[in-house]
């Protein structure tokens, strides 16, 4: 969408909003709740990985991505709450500039809210200045991340994107059912996209 400071600033108070309920308030009932934040992101990681080989696309960044977010997954650790898990533009219903819904809560858990931060952050970057959006978070109950906190939860989304886009493409190109004709361009349109922003993480942190 075009810049839209009132959406931007909606969208972090609505995240907010999420990241304010305790990691207690559901019991065990959702994933994350009974493991530490590290073994949680770890066996992301791993699915991720998997998914990844399955693909038989190897490439050094990929590989170099999975490697740097395992060897520093202890940094990822801190504050546990509600995490959405896929806070994107895709899942929300914006009326009169404002959010009405939030939606697909598929990926929902328990964990470090910086990771909603770091997945919709390039997002949030199209609607607005990144420092916008960072104060509407905090101004609406939201703590401040830890910037390297906040690289991390970054480069793992967009780790975990890619992946995700990869498979949709080759399901496309497979001929499987839930190949749409659409999502061909939306994966390949990403291919290069995810590629340039894994590429500027990994140089930031390394």
């Amino acid at each position: 969408p075009p810049p839209n400071l009132v959406t931007s600033r909606d969208l972090a108070a609505q995240m907010a909003k999420i990241h304010s309920i305790p990691a207690a308030a559901f019991g065990s009932a959702t994933a994350g709740a009974d493991t530490t934040t590290r073994d949680h992101v770890l066996s992301w990681i791993e699915q991720s990985y998997a998914s990844w080989k399955a693909l038989n696309t190897p490439g050094a960044l990929m590989e170099t991505s999975f490697r740097w977010l395992r060897d520093n997954v202890d940094r990822y650790d801190g504050r546990r709450a509600l995490v959405h898990g896929d806070f994107g533009l895709n899942n929300m219903l914006i009326h009169d500039d404002k959010v009405s819904c939030v939606l697909d809560w598929e990926f929902a858990h328990i964990g470090n809210p910086v990771y909603d931060l770091g997945y919709f952050r390039f997002q949030a970057e199209a609607l607005g200045p990144w420092e916008e959006f960072q104060r509407a978070y905090v101004a609406a109950g939201g703590i401040a991340p830890d910037p390297l906190q906040l690289d991390y939860a970054n480069l793992l989304a967009e780790t975990r994107l890619t992946v995700m886009t990869r498979q949709v493409e080759m399901a496309y190109y497979a001929g499987h059912p839930f190949g749409v004709p659409g999502a061909i361009n939306a994966a390949a349109g990403y291919r290069n996209t995810s590629d340039e922003r894994i590429a500027t993480l990994l140089d930031r942190v390394m």
